[in-house]
């Protein structure tokens, strides 16, 4: 059986840097859902970034990544 984790915290608390770690290091990884959007939106001068419309950004990785 295959073991998966789910990082989670607070802005800024260091998730993305662990993640990177884990990858560095072997393990199998997924970049974080929301890193996702934002490097989309900023690629295509998109306007669904948390800082602008966080509850519009919020509902949309809902739609998009919960399954």
């Amino acid at each position: 059986m295959v073991k998966k984790y789910v990082v989670d915290g607070g802005v800024y608390s260091g998730k993305t840097s662990a993640i990177k770690e884990l990858a560095r290091r072997g393990f199998a990884t997924v970049p974080e859902a929301a890193a996702i959007v934002i490097e989309e939106q900023l690629a295509g001068n998109g306007n669904l970034l948390p800082w602008i419309k966080r509850e519009e950004f919020d509902r949309f990785l809902l739609e998009k990544f919960a399954k």
